[in-house]
């Protein structure tokens, strides 16, 4: 049986849904960071520091138990070292899927980054990434299934980890009322971005029954507000997170078995689709007109050649593929070289991605038909099955199995080894009364074509709604609008 349709058209689509490892990694690595704001009063850092001091929390999902995340601090000698694993179980369109984090940073006194490893590992796919501080420059060498790349990032001012935010605030000073303006390295997106934390007032929250006082902070990342209650202390007692994740202190015993047993878990693909009121059959769509409400759109890249703006809507219209103009590869312009370059998770110039490509094409030169075969091959050929990872072109390569975020990298490597200008769009597609967050490739016949690997799409339906391109530094924003957007369609044919 062919891979590619082993699955039905609903886990299909179902799979493809980059937002859950976007979201929930990308909510757990700032979660767990900032859980400790502060750990460690300016009285304790000379005793309590110089050993390993643990602190367990429970994470839930709408009230099911998902998982739990440990973190430990050690002194060594005039910088810390601090430590954190996590575990996520969670359900997927039908399917559970498990994940784990490994941490470890090495921070200077005033907590600004000095170096760090973290560690990625779901099913067979695992993904290491090392970084590095010296003078204004972040070095990063990403490992991904045996294939080792380096980046480097600017910096403007040395960033911390979230884990370090508790020393700052430290001496800082917590004063009600007062707001940090913090510059975090994230980790899943590979990127710096700036977080805002608010002491908001005192609070009375329930800890195994006894009321406890805290002092209740809101933290605002890409427009996301997570609410955390702190005691004077500095213990998180709990944190409340954008679409219903919660975290609370527990022990150790609590944080490892209790909670799990409160029934099947939710589905978190499921509850961030966006449900509309007409129902349409996209296989027959050349022309569709929608309004997007709730949400602010200067952010967003809305306009492409099949994509425009009218008013406060968008028309998306197919493309006519007997128009297109296709030439012999590998394409030359120099306005598109930035298309065809290799990057960390996309490594277009690896021999394995070369031969693969190799392989499928069979002597093909002509773009057409290369962009054709290489979305039939994928479709066919690659395992639909949910992931929480950082999609990696080798990983898929070698896992033969991914969601839309798998399929997407690989296509976009293959499809630039091979001499074709690809990039990566992120934003939604519909599918049976809802739109799903979902990721998928264009192409540069000529013109810039998107398609879809994942769904056998060539090209990609009218419903697919671009927000986004750009690889995994763009991918995080699509943040901003999850809970918020509401989608009307006004029109089709």
């Amino acid at each position: 049986m062919k891979k590619g349709s082993s699955l039905s058209y609903l886990k299909i689509l179902g799979y493809g849904i980059f937002i859950f490892w976007l979201f929930m990694m990308g909510w757990l690595v700032k979660r767990t960071y900032t859980s400790s704001l502060p750990t460690f009063m300016p009285s304790m850092l000379s005793g309590q520091l110089e050993g390993r001091n643990e602190e367990w929390m429970g994470i839930y999902y709408k009230g099911r138990k998902i998982g739990y995340v440990v973190n430990s601090l050690v002194l060594e000698k005039d910088r810390y070292r601090l430590e954190e694993r996590s575990y996520l179980k969670l359900k997927v369109m039908g399917e559970g899927r498990d994940a784990t984090t490994l941490t470890n940073a090495l921070v200077e006194s005033d907590f600004s980054l000095n170096s760090f490893d973290f560690q990625l590992k779901s099913g067979v796919i695992q993904l290491d990434l090392q970084g590095q501080v010296k003078d204004k420059e972040l070095f990063l060498q990403i490992d991904s299934a045996g294939n080792r790349s380096e980046e480097t990032i600017l910096l403007k001012e040395i960033p911390r980890l979230p884990l370090g935010l508790d020393k700052y605030l430290i001496r800082e000073g917590i004063e009600i009322g007062k707001k940090y303006f913090i510059p975090l390295f994230e980790p899943t997106s590979m990127s710096t971005r700036e977080m805002t934390v608010e002491v908001l007032g005192e609070d009375e929250v329930d800890l195994d029954g006894k009321k406890i006082w805290t002092y209740k902070l809101k933290e605002t990342f890409l427009e996301l507000e997570t609410i955390s209650w702190i005691t004077a202390e500095g213990k998180i007692i709990r944190e409340e997170s954008p679409l219903g994740f919660v975290s609370m202190s527990e022990k150790r015993e609590d944080a490892l078995s209790k909670g799990w047993e409160k029934g099947e878990e939710a589905d978190i693909i499921a509850s961030t689709a966006i449900r509309v009121e007409t129902l349409i059959n996209p296989k027959y769509l050349k022309y569709l007109k929608v309004k997007l409400k709730g949400i602010s759109l200067d952010s967003f890249l809305l306009k492409s050649p099949r994509q425009k703006i009218a008013g406060d809507y968008l028309e998306i219209r197919l493309e006519d593929m007997d128009s297109l103009r296709s030439y012999q590869l590998p394409n030359r312009g120099k306005e598109l070289k930035e298309f065809l370059e290799p990057s960390p998770l996309i490594q277009s110039d690896s021999k394995e991605i070369l031969l693969k490509a190799k392989e499928i094409l069979k002597g093909e030169t002509d773009a057409l038909m290369v962009a054709r075969k290489l979305g039939d091959w994928l479709y066919k050929n690659l395992g639909k099955k949910p992931t929480i990872s950082i999609p990696s072109a080798l990983a898929v390569l070698k896992a033969e199995e991914g969601d839309c975020n798998e399929h997407t990298a690989l296509y976009t490597a293959l499809s630039r080894a091979a001499g074709i200008p690809t990039k990566i769009d992120v934003g939604l597609v519909y599918m049976d009364g809802y739109f799903y967050y979902h990721a998928w490739p264009e192409v540069y016949l000529g013109q810039w074509v998107a398609i879809d690997p994942t769904l056998g799409q060539f090209p990609a339906d009218v419903t697919h709604i671009k927000l986004l391109e750009g690889e995994l530094e763009k991918w995080i924003e699509i943040m901003k609008i999850i809970g918020k957007v509401k989608i009307e369609i006004l029109d089709y044919e």
